[in-house]
């Protein structure tokens, strides 16, 4: 990363559920990435996650796909467990290991927005998977301490100070471990949401006296009314009053008619259009004194001193585009969609799903048909959709059975047009040859979703896939390639992932001549359309890495030095940073092993 920012970590809590606490989070990190600084958003409510919902229209990937929080917890635990029988301890490692463990870039997913100068990340609570709720529950917060588990919290806590301007932590409500851990070990600032109501109060005001007399760090403590309804203006005023009161001395370094200016300030009103969906505020009219979004910026500007105090200018067709993204479609014909593709269209499929799931539906995936020769009819409701090209219609495999079924969907891709297909076909869209946009406006109304925006902006879903990369370079393709679709298939699930940074390398092993290389070569091609950049690196001897990387940084315009070797530098970094693009692949070919070019990972 960067040099050490010495970086601020905020914690968002409330007592109580239903404050508004993770919209104010959401809002106040973009207000901060939009004035050019890094940002990192966490969500440490981990039994109901709910913050990557406020940044789903901006997102590549599906966030509970993705490892987060408790996968990072358990690689820890993992590495420090002793062997069964021993006693619980932390066993003795080189320096650093915590440090490295405690990395979080690994897992965080980029929010695909032009932010200028600032960035802005999101750690999920963890993969969603049918074992989440297990692994949840057998975390034994306890033991973790006792296996050196605040060693591990001081350095990540250091790491996301290190490589952030701000890391905004949505945390637990009520009393917990959890909450212990957001509210207590992590935090330099703890924003504490509550309602005026009397169980609201309490149980805020409770939370910041345990803060206040941690030992272990000075916390500054800033109280936060939340879904303030000016409709009640005299009961209003009677919770202002007594909030100040239970809050006493807080903010700290405040005379008392500047808390009560604080106390006026600084609350977030309640507005009814935001509590049907998950909506940016940020992207609400601009200059509205009472609105969500002034509310947010006066906070934005107490937080931060005063250094930032409001969303700079955005252009209003972008503004009033993006707002309508947010916007719950109409309920769709079909909430559950299973794919059905041969596996040279596996991107089509990709690109499919990112823009259903988006669009709010149910997708299932069960793999290419070659790996399931025998399709097996979804249950009543969901509908096929077939992904259509010519070798779709070229393999010999079972296809959806009764094409006349008004539940069976075809996207048509490449060359294919409706003619190629039996006339019982009720339902089709044709996308191949179109632009990215036009696609995916015919592809939602396949599914009955009419009412969508514009790709306005630099947010991405997963790559059109009739948009070759910008930059490549690889050997021709194996015409004669064939098979291997479960083998490509786990190549594709290692390297797709949805955090910054794959953890690398993704390694091919076996004997020589068994053919790794054009098992790579066809990753290469078959995939090439999910990628800006691709690049083949012959790996012996070692020089040519040098001199292919050399070349690489000639085609991208950077800066080359005055060796091969400095130019070669000049790449990574810019690849590290996502400079000129965050969608590349480096395939090395011919590697000895791993640690031969460890260096230029």
């Amino acid at each position: 990363m960067d040099e050490a920012r010495n970086g601020t970590v905020v914690t968002f809590y409330s007592y109580k559920g239903g404050t508004g606490r993770t919209m104010a989070l959401a809002n106040v990190a973009w207000i901060l990435a939009s004035a050019g600084r890094r940002v990192l958003v966490a969500d440490w409510d981990l039994e109901a996650p709910g913050l990557p919902r406020f940044f789903r229209p901006f997102l590549s990937t599906v966030p509970a796909k993705v490892p987060g929080i408790i996968d990072l917890v358990r690689r820890f635990e993992d590495e420090v467990m002793p062997p069964r029988g021993e006693a619980l301890h932390p066993r003795r490692r080189s320096d650093g290991w915590v440090q490295r463990l405690a990395e979080p870039h690994e897992y965080v997913i980029p929010v695909e927005w032009d932010f200028g100068e600032g960035s802005l990340d999101l750690l999920t609570a963890g993969r969603q998977n049918s074992s989440y709720a297990t692994t949840l529950s057998q975390l034994d917060w306890d033991n973790f301490y006792e296996l050196g588990g605040g060693q591990f919290f001081d350095a990540l806590r250091e790491n996301m100070r290190r490589e952030y301007d701000y890391t905004l932590i949505d945390s637990r409500t009520g009393f917990s471990d959890v909450a212990d851990i957001c509210t207590q070990h992590l935090p330099d600032v703890l924003v504490d949401c509550f309602t005026l109501s009397d169980q609201g109060i309490d149980g805020a005001a409770d939370v910041a006296r345990a803060v206040g007399s941690y030992a272990g760090r000075r916390i500054r403590i800033l109280p936060v009314a939340m879904r303030v309804d000016d409709a009640e203006k005299v009961k209003v005023d009677a919770g202002r009053a007594r909030a100040m009161h239970c809050f006493s001395g807080l903010p700290e370094h405040l005379a008392e008619h500047e808390r009560l200016a604080y106390f006026q300030k600084v609350e977030v009103p309640y507005k009814a259009f935001y509590a049907y969906e998950e909506i940016l505020a940020t992207f609400d009219v601009p200059g509205k004194p009472g609105s969500l979004l002034a509310a947010y910026e006066r906070l934005t500007e107490v937080l931060t001193g005063g250094a930032v105090a409001a969303m700079p200018t955005m252009d209003e067709h972008v503004r009033t585009a993006w707002q309508r993204r947010f916007e719950r479609p109409v309920t769709p014909e079909r909430d559950d969609v299973v794919l059905h593709y041969v596996a040279r269209d596996q991107v089509w499929a990709e690109w499919v799903e990112s823009v259903l799931v988006l669009a709010g539906l149910n997708v299932e995936d069960p793999g290419p048909v070659e790996t399931m020769p025998r399709f097996q009819a979804p249950q009543r409701g969901k509908a096929v959709l077939a992904i259509v090209s010519q070798d779709y219609l070229t393999v010999s495999v079972e296809v959806p059975g009764s094409w006349s079924d008004p539940e069976s969907l075809a996207v048509l891709v490449g060359d294919v047009r409706p003619r190629d297909l039996s006339s019982s076909v009720k339902e089709v869209a044709v996308v191949g040859g179109l632009s990215a946009d036009e696609a995916r406006r015919r592809l939602l109304a396949l599914v009955g979703i009419a009412n969508v925006g514009s790709l306005t902006g630099e947010v991405r879903l997963a790559r059109f896939p009739e948009s070759e990369p910008q930059w490549f370079q690889a050997p021709a393709r194996n015409a004669m390639f064939t098979g291997r679709t479960s083998e490509l298939r786990t190549l594709r699930q290692s390297l797709r992932s949805g955090s910054r940074a794959v953890v690398l390398p993704v390694t091919l092993h076996g004997m020589g001549g068994i053919g790794k290389s054009q098992l790579a070569l066809e990753y290469v091609h078959r995939f090439a359309s999910a990628y800006d950049l691709v690049w083949w690196i012959n790996a012996d001897p070692r020089q040519f890495i040098d001199a292919t990387l050399a070349d690489l940084a000639a085609a991208l315009h950077l800066p080359t030095g005055q060796t091969a070797a400095a130019a070669a530098r000049s790449v990574l970094e810019n690849l590290r940073r996502g400079t000129t693009t965050r969608r590349w692949l480096l395939v090395f070919d011919n590697a000895v092993d791993a640690s031969s070019i460890e260096s230029f990972l």
